[in-house]
């Protein structure tokens, strides 16, 4: 496959770089980091302009369900299906694992990073959200209420709120310090 990158203006191709399969990409705000999967396979390089090969980061045993990068672009979030169930984080610059979270009993569909990157919520299909301390690893709270699996969850861009949504169509708010459930959508 082909990693291909346009200029949303005048549609025209600015870079692109060739991969051994279909590929999910991650890309910092301001281009300088890109992360792409390749079957349970990341790669991080460093831009695409970047004439230094990408670096490989090793680690999940099933495939990845999501993957994304902080606001900083310094740390990466990947999460896996069942049956490993796992969060890891990475740092970015050097491909190296950071910490590995568990807890979720399911495939970990989506995790988001708080706006100042000190905090990760990820979202599951065993139906609960979970609060993480990114420095530490440590679980603040596991958030319940969804009646199906947990599909996408985004913080608020002041980071007091998050919104979940499951497969069955509903969507929750809850505050985010607490995890308590503020209202159901």
């Amino acid at each position: 496959g082909v990693i291909p990158v346009w200029d949303t203006l005048s549609a025209k191709p600015l870079a692109s770089h060739d991969t051994s399969y279909d590929a999910t990409v991650a890309i910092a705000s301001d281009f300088s980091q890109m992360v792409y999967s390749e079957y349970k396979l990341l790669f991080s390089m460093a831009g695409f302009e970047s004439k230094t090969p990408p670096v490989k980061m090793e680690g999940h045993q099933a495939y990845h369900a999501h993957f994304s990068l902080d606001p900083s672009a310094k740390i990466l979030v990947s999460t896996s299906m069942y049956p490993e169930n796992l969060i890891r984080l990475w740092d970015v610059a050097t491909a190296k694992e950071l910490a590995v979270l568990s807890g979720h009993k399911n495939t970990i569909t989506w995790a988001a990073f708080s706006p100042d990157s000190q905090r990760l919520i990820s979202a599951s299909a065993d139906q609960t959200l979970r609060r993480w301390d990114v420095k530490t690893g440590a679980l603040l709270g596991v958030l319940t209420g969804h009646t199906d699996r947990v599909v996408h969850v985004v913080y608020s861009p002041d980071g007091t709120r998050v919104a979940s949504a499951s497969w069955h169509g509903t969507g929750r708010l809850w505050e985010a310090k607490t995890g308590s459930c503020l209202g159901v959508l």
